[in-house]
Parts: C-alpha cells; sequence; structure tokens
C-alpha cells in the first residue's frame, strides 16, 4: 500500500516542524511576559501574535501560553492550600454523641450560602434538560 500525503499536511508539517527558521529553544522569560502582554491586546489570534515573535510558529506561542497559564493555576493553588490550613478538631472526651467543629482561618461571615441542606443533589445535565437531552 503506497502512503499518499496530502497537500495541506506537507505544507503544515513544513510550517511547524521541518522549517529550518523555527526556534525550537525554550521560551526565555522575557519571551513569556511578551507573549503574555501580547495575548492581553490580541487575545487568541495566534497567528498575529506569532508576528511579534521571530522564529516561533502560532502553534508553539499557543501550546507554551497554555503551560503558562497551567503553571500560574499551580502556583495559585498551591499558595491558597497553604494560607487555608483547615483542622478537624474532636472534643477531647471521645463522646460520640458530642460536636465536632472544623474551624478554618478564612473569614466567612459575609458568605452568601444560605442553602445547607446535605440530602439533595443537584441536577445534572441530562436531568436539567431531559426534553432536549432525550434523543441521545
Amino acid at each position: 500500500m503506497i502512503m499518499v500525503i496530502e497537500g495541506k499536511s506537507c505544507r503544515l508539517r513544513w510550517c511547524n516542524q521541518l522549517d529550518p527558521i523555527i526556534n525550537r529553544a525554550a521560551f526565555s522569560e522575557e519571551e513569556e511576559e511578551k507573549l503574555l502582554h501580547a495575548h492581553t491586546i490580541h487575545g487568541n489570534k495566534w497567528s498575529h501574535i506569532c508576528k511579534f515573535f521571530a522564529g516561533r510558529t502560532d502553534n508553539a506561542l499557543k501550546n507554551h501560553f497554555h503551560v503558562i497559564m497551567a503553571r500560574k493555576q499551580r502556583e495559585l493553588l498551591s499558595s491558597i492550600s497553604k494560607k487555608s490550613n483547615l483542622t478537624f478538631q474532636i472534643p477531647a472526651n471521645n463522646n460520640v454523641a458530642s460536636k465536632s467543629a472544623i474551624t478554618s482561618p478564612i473569614d466567612e461571615s459575609n458568605s452568601t450560602c444560605t442553602n445547607l441542606n446535605l440530602t439533595t443533589r443537584p441536577l445534572l445535565n441530562y436531568q436539567a434538560y431531559g426534553s432536549q437531552m432525550s434523543m441521545f
């Protein structure tokens, strides 16, 4: 069996991988800052943003942008988990009928959550939109 490679896939492979002009080096911190700034101005228009980065493809910029966002999210979540050190305290008398308390350093006095009913479940998509989902 002879494989026939179409023109579009050949062109994309050349543009994204084989072209010797492509810069495959790791992104510098300066490039990351420039990428974040360009994204705030131009949004997800990667082909337009790649004009500001010599040797970087739009696909490489998009992928690295998502790497930066994932890294920032991990850093944010780890800093939040360190700040909100939740503890579960059980009274010393070991009475099962006594009340336990969950304490948190987070101020929850301005919380808008009023429904504390733990017996109901949220509706799933197919339950909330049952008539629309019946065709599946």
